[in-house]
Parts: C-alpha cells; sequence; structure tokens
C-alpha cells in the first residue's frame, strides 16, 4: 500500500523548536525555513497544528521565527521525549480526528524518532519531513532517519508535503503554495 499524505486526513506536528537547542544544531537555518513553510501551509489550507516544548523552564520558549508566524497558539508542554507520553498530546491530537502525523522538529535521535515509532504503535500513518528535523550530529540525524524508514514511516522534503496539499496547478490557492515555497 503506498503511503501518501491527504491534507484532509493530516496533522503538522512541531516539536520542540526551542531556544536553547538552536546555537548547538547542525542544520539550523534548513530547519527553521522548513518548519516556517509547514507551519504556513497549516494555515493557509487548514491543517491542524501542534506544538510542543520541552521542559520550557529550562530550554527556553519556542524560538521567536516560528512563534510570530504561530500568533496566538496553544503549547503543549511535555517532560517526556515522546509526544505520545504526553496525555495534552495524545488528547489534542485525538480531537482532530486525523489518521496522518506529519514530524518536524528536533532532535531527530530523541524525540522526533521517539514519537515518530510510538505514533505507528498507536495506529497512525507517520511522515516525517526529512528536511525539516535536525539534530547536533549529522550521523545521529542520518542514522535517525534510517531508523525510522525500516520501521515503515515515510520520510519527504518539505516541499513534496507542501504540494500534497493540492492535486493540481489549477486549484485556487496555487499561487499562495508558490508564495509559501519560495518565501522561506
Amino acid at each position: 500500500m503506498v503511503k501518501r499524505i491527504h491534507r484532509d486526513n493530516c496533522v503538522f506536528i512541531v516539536i520542540d523548536v526551542q531556544e536553547k537547542f538552536m546555537p548547538v544544531l547542525d542544520r539550523k537555518d534548513l530547519l527553521l525555513s522548513n518548519i516556517k513553510k509547514l507551519v504556513m501551509a497549516s494555515s493557509e489550507f487548514g491543517v491542524p497544528l501542534i506544538v510542543t516544548e520541552q521542559h520550557p523552564e529550562g530550554l527556553g520558549s519556542t524560538v521567536e521565527d516560528i512563534d510570530m508566524l504561530l500568533g496566538q497558539h496553544a503549547y503543549i508542554k511535555k517532560d517526556s521525549f515522546s509526544c505520545f507520553d504526553s496525555e495534552d498530546f495524545k488528547k489534542a491530537l485525538l480531537d482532530t480526528g486525523k489518521e496522518q502525523i506529519v514530524l518536524s522538529g528536533i532532535e531527530t535521535q530523541v524525540c522526533i524518532t521517539q514519537t515518530a515509532l510510538d505514533g505507528l504503535e498507536n495506529g497512525y500513518e507517520v511522515f516525517v519531513a526529512g528536511d525539516a528535523v535536525d539534530s547536533r550530529k549529522p550521523l545521529d540525524r542520518e542514522l535517525s532517519i534510517e531508523r525510522m524508514r525500516q520501521a515503515g514511516v515515510v520520510v519527504e522534503a518539505t516541499e513534496s508535503i507542501l504540494f500534497y496539499m493540492m492535486k493540481r496547478h489549477t486549484e485556487d490557492k496555487f499561487k499562495n503554495l508558490q508564495w509559501i515555497v519560495k518565501s522561506f
């Protein structure tokens, strides 16, 4: 069975993109650029968005670049690595009624991988925006992406995910999608 993202059945999840992590990340500019695209597409196409923060008292808030795009948005505070160990996260996800999750954020080898694997165990189709996740070390990111693929997670480029939001270039919002892709 081919897994394909459907905009009316997916949730975008931004995991722990917080201030204290930024200085040590390998590809932080690419990470932020692609997460901004996902956040904008969420708003444009009505895709639910869940944003988590890991121990914000110690690791800081969501970075300003992302926070500004979110406007008034509830953050799910967590102390576990997997989002699925947070009751608030599980309730927020369940409330969407969606069956597909698209993950982005940090760190790939910890919170992203554990959330992806738990998502599969909980019956979700799991997708990872491979160019919208990051780690301190490139090898950690690469090995974790391979581990997730072996488990059945689909890893896609952010731009591919964005184009799943439309079926053809003649749709009304195509110019908006082009703007999102080119803007960040």
